[in-house]
């Protein structure tokens, strides 16, 4: 499909395949056999030459295979790229390699590298990315997903906003402080990216602690705190609940506050003071 000299061994070695359909403009490898074994594209490198071929060096690359567009004047821009790469000091029978991906982002005329392979396995995503843009998204939903804010740190987003984010140090701060752990003084913080105390509550109005038993939605209690004024809420289903101050054992009770609004100490069944009668 073209004029040019297919040379094979010579110092301008080239093949060219050009064509205006995929029967003349396409390169097969095929392999025919009993065996699990396949056709393949082999690119190698040595460093010296083909009489006193030298070993490579760390960073030095082995080959590459890219795609180039037309763009008017000439079908040379490249619009994205691999590369293998040695990634580490080789020896004999010890080649360590790196795959190196590459696109061209808009108004550049050269491919930049976006993510790579280490030898140890490593998938490394060039580019931090933002809330807006994260650097890696799942489903094509191009504002949701992972991405690193700062030095040492990794952040999710959803619908461009960050949701979570995990510093250097550890601390978690989930929705910019609607929730935020503390992980040197080990605090968590609700409403707050403060914590003073292992638990602290912020909020306007009455902020509430509920404590609920999973057998009903209206088996609970609240503690909330509002001007000044703390405030206890039992909730048996459809009754008041009551106030059981208890020892280690189940058994010791010292004190208690029925749903009838009576206070008992040292006894559970009536109104009565350390006897019972």
């Amino acid at each position: 499909g073209t004029s040019s000299a297919l040379q094979i061994g010579s110092t301008n070695s080239a093949i060219q395949v050009k064509g205006t359909d995929s029967d003349n403009a396409g390169l097969s490898f095929s392999r025919f056999s009993d065996s699990t074994a396949a056709g393949y594209l082999s690119i190698g490198k040595a460093r010296g030459s083909i009489a006193t071929p030298a070993i490579v060096n760390d960073d030095d690359t082995i080959g590459t295979i890219q795609f180039a567009a037309y763009d008017g004047v000439d079908l040379i821009t490249r619009v994205a790229l691999f590369a293998a790469e040695v990634d580490g000091t080789p020896g004999t029978d010890d080649m360590p390699g790196r795959l190196v991906f590459s696109t061209t982002a808009g108004g550049a005329s050269s491919p930049t590298e976006r993510m790579r392979i280490s030898s140890s396995g490593q998938v490394n995503i060039l580019g931090s990315g933002t809330s807006s843009s994260p650097a890696l998204v799942v489903g094509g939903d191009t504002n949701s997903g992972l991405y690193s804010p700062g030095t040492d740190q990794v952040a999710i987003s959803t619908n461009g906003t960050q949701r979570l984010l995990i510093d250097a140090d550890g601390n978690i701060n989930i929705d910019s402080g609607g929730v935020f752990y503390n992980a040197s003084d080990d605090r968590l913080g609700i409403g707050t990216a403060s914590p003073t105390t292992k638990l602290h509550i912020f909020g306007t109005g009455s902020p509430a602690l509920r404590i609920q038993d999973k057998d009903g939605t209206t088996q609970y209690v609240n503690v909330s705190h509002n001007n000044g004024l703390t405030t206890f809420d039992a909730k048996d289903g459809t009754d008041d609940g009551e106030f059981r101050f208890r020892g280690a054992s189940t058994t010791n009770e010292y004190l208690r506050i029925d749903r009838f609004g009576r206070l008992l100490v040292g006894a559970s069944s009536a109104l009565q003071i350390g006897s019972t009668n």
